[in-house]
């Protein structure tokens, strides 16, 4: 999503992930400079939400949020950053593409 944006975007990327090792290479991402990694702590998704409300985003431009992840997490981002931070709901684009299974199935 990053590399078909226009050159002069500007880009806050962040990801959640279990361990710091499993990080991607900086050689394998398009802009590595904009992307952020958040270790992972307790339920997927928490360190991400906590690490986005302590963050200072832009809104003085017409600014996009594209979130992408578990339906809950997507669902949480979005409320966050239209009910918080101000963005105006259609400029939160949601992607949720896969939803934890209960381990009681």
């Amino acid at each position: 999503m990053i590399r078909a944006l226009p050159p002069g975007a500007v880009v806050f990327a962040c990801f959640e992930i279990s361990s710091m090792e499993r990080r991607w290479p900086d050689s394998e991402i398009f802009r590595p400079e904009a992307v952020r990694w958040v270790d992972r702590a307790g339920r997927a998704g928490s360190a991400l939400v906590s690490w986005l409300a302590g963050q200072s985003l832009p809104l003085e431009k017409p600014t996009t949020a594209y979130v992408t992840g578990e339906a809950w997490l997507c669902a949480i981002v979005h409320a966050h950053l239209v009910r918080e931070r101000g963005f105006p709901p259609r400029a939160v684009r949601a992607m949720p593409y896969w939803k934890s299974r209960s381990k009681s199935l």
